[in-house]
């Protein structure tokens, strides 16, 4: 009874990771883009393209710790520690 869940289980990682793989590609998209979208194409909404970057990069964060593909390192649980007690 433990192999189906097991399975079910890597099937959940796979897709997270899935996600994470397509969200680090949007984040390059929106790195490189993001310049001329706020200078030329959508120069009202630019005060908001100079944040949307950053959602992002917490979404991938957070489908890399929970697939666990993130590096157990101590060095970046301090840093996850420093970066919730800024919030």
């Amino acid at each position: 009874m433990a192999k189906p869940v097991q399975a079910a289980s890597r099937r959940g990682k796979s897709n997270q990771l899935k996600k994470a793989k397509q969200l680090v590609w949007l984040y390059f998209i929106l790195l490189i883009f993001e310049g001329a979208f706020r200078k030329w194409f959508l120069t009202e909404l630019s005060d908001v393209l100079l944040i949307v970057r950053d959602p992002v990069a917490l979404l991938i964060y957070f489908k890399c710790l929970s697939s666990d593909r993130f590096t157990n390192n101590p060095w970046i649980s301090l840093c996850i520690v420093f970066s919730a007690l800024s919030a």
